[in-house]
């Protein structure tokens, strides 16, 4: 019976599973599941206590990534949405919101789980909440700003964006990333620049059916190398750019074609020559999965990245420095970014900077249709001299379903028509660094950033702190010029260890374009140098204890509030010639710097010293 009285609701939520296309993303079962270990963890879930056998109304299930799974109740009448008393005793049984959070909380032991109480019998005017367990969780978080149905990719990224789940498939790309460099570099011979445009390539050509179903049946290297080629000019083709910025975007994957590796017959071995189809296999099998499982994360640039680390640099690649992706993400919420954000990158690189954007952007839609596809198509703007590294970052857009007719391959410096004519209001930019000359320091990129901006926009960049505390005189000329027609709101100092592999030592500086900087008015430094990220062996920085999330929240809240806070943050009036730096300022918080058993320590190994020293006969004053 309770079935039935429920019947009503429930089939507005299947109208509204098919009607959003959820089988594309989720399967879904009722009164049960296929699923062992799910039924094992409900064989005792049963609303009543019995100790009996239990299911929610629906269970959804991740396609790409089953440890992620939605449950949900459903009620027909309203005032049974959620229970207020929390000693009622049948509130499992009776409540929507209850039922779900009992059923989450069950599968929670092995799953990241969703659960969403639904009641009402009215499609535009029913009572829906979500909860969300990440696995382990005993206890729910309720998720902001969810009150109706969402689409399935809402529901994605509820698991995309938590950061234990995106280091874990971070950790399994890094490792996969070392592995294929050997293959690249000593089987394939591929240079710095030819290793991720291979890697982007492939990624492209797989999102075609026909040559993901054929490429495992070619009969040469040859004839896949060419097909290859062909699937990524006809992916290209069906996309609204310009014949100038196809050709532009095909001439840095000709290698394809005539890499000898992929097309002879036979091997160095004099075996049958598989090398091009192995490394398709492999990055179908191994990266495929990641793309739509981490639509935060800049999947092609990691690759490139993790490349430079086994080469000691970027010596021969394309000239980028990658922003680490938790810093991307950081500098992405420091400018303000929301759905009425239109962003502008004019150092584009891969674009990490624009995908971190464009999730802020379409989170904040709240699945508003028409305004995502407004965020996709006309409010993130990006531009990239090098053609290698144009070519990468469209592959990169087109992998996120952003339109690329808002990405410029040129010099930025002579494209000021064009971006105007999108009227960003937000700039967020990593110049290229260390380059010889004037007219190509980082600063110089900085203010043209934010001279493109709309009039009380926001800029965020970041650069080498040489920029901030360099006394030369070009440099505070540079920053004159900045504080003439921008206001300097905050610099923040980054961890010594940012750019771990080039060891460039950084800092952020936040922006108000278009609004001279006051004689007497106090930036905001902070001194950010504890991200909790700590370097693994072949995996570079990473939060292996889980605490970026806290950090993050915390360092943001500092901002905004503009708190000072001894050892951590200060307000200064600062000029062109001054440091632009918390260092400089900052008041030092003994209390928690001193401990006691610090400076036993430390006293400990002055007396050894001190020991030593006088053995070996050492004068003191020497």
């Amino acid at each position: 019976m309770a079935y039935k009285s429920e019947s009503i609701t429930e089939e507005i939520f299947i109208l509204h599973y098919h009607g959003e296309k959820f089988e594309k993303f989720f399967k879904k079962e009722n009164k049960g599941s296929s699923n062992e270990t799910v039924k094992k963890l409900l064989s005792t879930a049963s609303k009543r206590g019995t100790g009996n056998l239990g299911f929610p109304e629906f269970i959804l299930t991740d396609l790409l990534s089953p440890e992620n799974v939605i449950v949900i109740e459903c009620k027909k009448d309203k005032k049974f949405h959620k229970c207020e008393d929390e000693k009622h005793a049948k509130a499992v049984t009776d409540y929507a919101v209850d039922g779900a959070i009992h059923y989450g909380a069950a599968l929670s032991a092995n799953f990241n789980v969703i659960a969403i109480g639904i009641s009402g019998t009215n499609p535009t005017d029913l009572l829906v909440s979500h909860y969300y367990f990440k696995k382990g969780d005993a206890e729910p978080k309720e998720l902001d700003g969810y009150s109706q149905l969402r689409s399935p990719e809402d529901y994605s990224q509820v698991f995309r964006q938590d950061e234990e789940i995106i280091a874990k498939h971070e950790e399994e790309l890094a490792i996969f990333a070392r592995d294929l460099h050997k293959k690249l570099h000593a089987d394939a011979k591929l240079g710095e620049k030819e290793k991720p445009l291979f890697v982007s390539a492939v990624l492209i050509a797989l999102q075609s059916s026909m040559f993901r179903s054929g490429y495992k049946g070619a009969e040469s290297g040859l004839e896949l190398a060419e097909n290859l080629y062909s699937s990524v000019e006809s992916v290209f083709a069906g996309i609204q750019i310009t014949e100038d910025k196809r050709r532009a975007i095909m001439q840095p994957y000709g290698f394809l074609k005539t890499r000898t590796e992929f097309t002879a017959a036979v091997n160095g071995a004099g075996e049958v020559n598989t090398l091009l189809k192995d490394l398709i296999y492999l990055i179908h099998e191994n990266v495929i999965p990641h793309i739509k499982t981490m639509p935060s994360f800049d999947i092609l640039g990691n690759f490139y990245g993790e490349f430079l680390r086994y080469t000691g640099g970027d010596k021969q690649g394309l000239g980028i420095v990658l922003t680490p992706r938790h810093i991307t993400n950081l500098m992405a919420e420091l400018a303000g970014v929301n759905k009425n954000s239109t962003v502008l990158d004019i150092c584009g690189g891969t674009l990490g900077f624009l995908i971190a954007a464009k999730i802020l952007m379409i989170a904040d839609a709240a699945g508003d249709v028409e305004k995502i596809n407004e965020i996709k198509t006309k409010q993130l703007i990006g531009i990239e001299q090098q053609p290698e590294m144009y070519a990468l970052a469209t592959a990169n857009l087109f992998l996120r379903g952003v339109n690329s007719n808002n990405f410029y391959l040129g010099n930025c410096f002579t494209l000021e028509e064009e971006i105007k004519k999108h009227k960003p209001n937000t700039g967020i930019i990593n110049p290229p660094y260390s380059l010889e000359g004037y007219e190509e320091r980082e600063l110089k990129f900085v203010k043209y950033m934010m001279d493109q901006l709309e009039e009380n926009g926001t800029g965020v960049a970041i650069v080498p702190i040489a920029c901030a505390v360099g006394s030369d005189s070009l440099i505070v000329q540079e920053r004159q010029a900045l504080l003439d027609n921008h206001t300097l709101e905050a610099v923040i100092s980054l961890p010594d260890e940012t750019f771990n592999d080039v060891g460039i030592v950084a800092c952020i500086m936040v922006f108000t374009a278009k609004k001279k900087h006051s004689e007497d008015y106090e930036t905001w430094f902070g001194y950010w140098k504890n991200d909790g990220f700590e370097k693994v062996k072949h995996l570079g920085r990473v939060d292996r204890r889980g605490v970026w999330p806290d950090i993050k929240k915390k360092w943001l809240s500092d901002f905004r509030n503009r708190r000072v806070i001894p050892g951590q943050s200060v307000k200064k009036v600062v000029t062109a010639g001054d440091e632009w730096c918390a260092e400089a300022y900052m008041e030092t918080d003994y209390s928690t710097m001193l401990k006691k058993e610090d400076f036993i320590e430390q006293m400990r190994k002055f007396s050894i010293f001190k020991a030593l020293s006088a053995d070996e006969g050492v004068e003191e004053g020497e």
